[in-house]
């Protein structure tokens, strides 16, 4: 990620959604992180077993464009 820029930074929700689509509208490429993922489970090999109950923290994620289009992503969003 040394060439790109962070333009968001949260939880996959109607903001992702609507930052994502505005972009893809523009035609600015983008690219999404995962950071901070629990309990990715296999069910198939039983690692989901004895975790009913446990807290989960929901991952969030990072939306980046080049820093090249930084200041056109930017000017989608805010204006």
């Amino acid at each position: 990620m040394f060439l790109k820029r962070e333009i968001y930074s949260g939880n996959k929700d109607d903001k992702f959604f609507q930052i994502t689509s505005a972009l893809k509208k523009a035609g600015i490429k983008y690219d999404v992180r995962m950071n901070g993922s629990e309990h990715i489970a296999d069910l198939g090999r039983g690692a989901g077993v004895g975790r009913f109950g446990q807290s989960y923290t929901p991952s969030t994620c990072s939306v980046y464009v080049s820093k090249n289009d930084y200041d056109a992503a930017m000017a989608v969003l805010h204006g």
